[in-house]
């Protein structure tokens, strides 16, 4: 059983669109010898900076088809990076040997331009730190969930507004060096609360003007999650006010 998840996210500056097979944390666990990933890239044929034609858009999935025929059952696919006419598939296998079988096919494929290799990783790095979403990509998933909500409702999203933060932490003065930080980093601080019942009792709030767009805010939650976390406090959430879109008549 596959339990896929989708997310975009930066990759080397360009927007790319990830594919991750969250079960295969599990059955990684329960495969040590496949510590051997496999990439198999996928690329246009079209001048650099090209995005895939149609026809070679409809040719990556029977390339992947024909790759997991030759790799055979004993292969877990994990994932796949989507950029702008590339995608990229990865496998691990405990057997070094699939990658000359794989070559061979990569030569004889004409419409799209094929390049595979390998790399030893006991610790399965690829998948757990490229593909596997950390804190910071799942609060990007979360965030698209969000924006979708607010587009059901009317939403105009590409309408700046103010968008508010919300942190918690253990402790925080008002002269809290987090503080400084925040304004540093283009945030203007809000309201600062106590709950002594909440084992992490003090909530800030920060705000930013932004519009309502992945590309926008997943930055800024990516900001405050690693800022957050250098000072054992977590990211909480954010919201915004509504911004109907204005019907011309």
């Amino acid at each position: 059983m596959n339990n896929w998840q989708s997310y975009a996210w930066g990759q080397r500056g360009v927007a790319a669109q990830f594919l991750v097979d969250l079960d295969c944390a599990d059955a990684l666990t329960q495969l040590p010898k496949h510590d051997t990933l496999l990439y198999l890239t996928c690329l246009t044929r079209r001048p650099a900076g090209k995005d895939f034609s149609f026809w070679e858009r409809r040719s990556l999935d029977s390339v992947f088809k024909k790759a997991r025929r030759i790799l055979g059952d004993n292969v877990l696919y994990v994932g796949r990076i989507d950029l702008p006419g590339q995608r990229r598939y990865y496998f691990y296998t405990d057997d070094a040997r699939l990658l000359v079988a794989l070559s061979e096919y990569c030569v004889k494929e004409r419409r799209l331009a094929l390049t595979c290799t390998k790399a030893v990783e006991p610790n399965r790095q690829t998948y757990f730190r490229l593909l596997y979403p950390d804190a910071a990509k799942w609060q990007s998933v979360e965030n698209a969930k969000a924006i979708a909500r607010m587009a059901e409702h009317g939403d105009d999203l590409d309408a700046p507004r103010c968008v508010n933060f919300h942190l918690l932490f253990s402790s925080l003065a008002q002269d809290d060096p987090f503080l400084e930080q925040a304004k540093s980093l283009g945030f203007t601080v809000g309201r600062i609360d106590c709950d002594p019942t909440n084992p992490m009792p003090f909530s800030l709030i920060l705000h930013k003007v932004a519009p309502l767009t992945v590309s926008a805010l997943s930055p800024l939650t990516s900001t405050l999650i690693s800022a957050a976390g250098e000072r054992q406090g977590v990211f909480s959430y954010w919201d915004a006010p509504l911004v109907p879109k204005k019907h011309i008549r």
